[in-house]
């Protein structure tokens, strides 16, 4: 009886380890997210995607607080979770580091079409 439940302790204990350790691999997130395909996208769509990879990592961390409430959190997180909150997590960094790059306007409203030097100088 006792051991069993160090089993399981034990096996939460590492799903959670690896959790921690696989949203912020670097080895995983080029498995997911080609970094140069950000650099040809536009300032709007840029701007379309980090918005919409942030919003979509607010909804998974505030889904995984809540599964974490449960003794089997960890184990859930792993499963359903992890992984997408990785490839939403590399959407995001790409997304922004290719915006800032080509100095697109992160603060552009979403009507409003985002602005950065090509289409500066497309207006000329």
């Amino acid at each position: 009886m006792q051991r069993g439940r160090i089993g399981r302790l034990a096996l939460v204990a590492a799903a959670s380890l690896l959790a921690g350790c696989a949203a912020d691999s670097p080895m995983l997130e080029q498995l997911m997210v080609v970094p140069g395909y950000y650099d040809t996208l536009s300032c709007p769509e840029l701007v379309a995607k980090l918005r919409s990879s942030t919003e979509r990592v607010r909804e998974l961390i505030l889904l995984m607080e809540k599964s974490g409430e449960d003794s089997a959190g960890a184990i859930v997180n792993v499963v359903a979770y992890n992984t997408e909150y990785a490839k939403a997590r590399s959407t995001q960094k790409h997304a922004e580091e290719a915006a800032v790059r080509k100095r697109c306007d992160l603060n552009a409203e979403p009507g409003k079409p985002a602005t950065g030097p090509e289409t500066a100088k497309s207006l000329r």
